[in-house]
């Protein structure tokens, strides 16, 4: 049973682990609506979706940030599960904006590095790979989120940025790598954030059994 709440304050939530590239595209939370696919966005059912690192080659959400249901400003959440290692400046998951100030950058050399409505905060990461993202919890305070461990920076926040919700790419930096999930929404608690990372990798490792 997942932490209370959790299904809840996700907003928004799309699985690569799909029999199809138009299945991978269906919203789990709102199953009436598809994101798109821009330029040369690869699906593999076990695998997930791989970038070309190319700008124009990423995946659209069709929800602007701020209409993802129950993600605001001082109330937020973004995650992505990055499958392969990289190391770049370059987004898994984040805004559709140059320079936007909400994004997730699984590993950029030895730190990971995150934007919650504010500028760059890192923690250090040996590698890209796993369940990244941050929460915001208000005003004053994110927590960066690597496999279900949070850690807390303070950062006052911003008005978050106006445009959609994409993932392998971030402002105007795509990724050439592969990510298999990624979601958004309203803020998670400690325990919540370690129940999200265990529900997302134990369906990850039924899926990949058969890769």
């Amino acid at each position: 049973k997942a932490e209370s709440g959790l299904w809840a304050s996700i907003g928004t939530a799309f699985i690569g682990w799909q029999s199809s590239a138009y299945n991978s595209r269906i919203d789990l939370k709102n199953p009436d609506h598809r994101a798109s696919f821009s330029g040369n966005v690869r699906h593999d059912p076990y695998l997930g979706w791989t970038g070309d690192g190319v700008s124009t080659s990423y995946i659209d959400s069709g929800y602007l940030l701020t209409s993802v249901p129950g993600y605001s400003q001082d109330d937020a959440h973004m995650v992505v599960y990055c499958e392969t290692d990289q190391s770049s400046a370059n987004g898994a998951v984040g805004s559709l904006t140059t320079g936007g100030s909400a994004n997730v950058v699984p590993r950029n050399g030895s730190n990971m590095t995150v934007r919650g409505h504010c500028g760059a905060l890192s923690r250090a990461e040996a590698s890209a790979i796993g369940f990244s993202g941050w929460t915001r919890r208000s005003s004053s305070t994110v927590h960066s989120i690597r496999d279900g461990s949070t850690q807390s920076h303070s950062a006052t926040s911003t008005t978050p940025p106006t445009t959609n919700l994409v993932a392998l790419r971030a402002g105007s930096a795509a990724l050439a790598a592969r990510i298999s999930y990624f979601g958004a929404g309203s803020q998670h608690s400690d325990a919540q954030a370690l129940a999200y990372f265990n529900a997302v990798d134990a369906l990850r490792t039924a899926m990949t059994a058969f890769a």
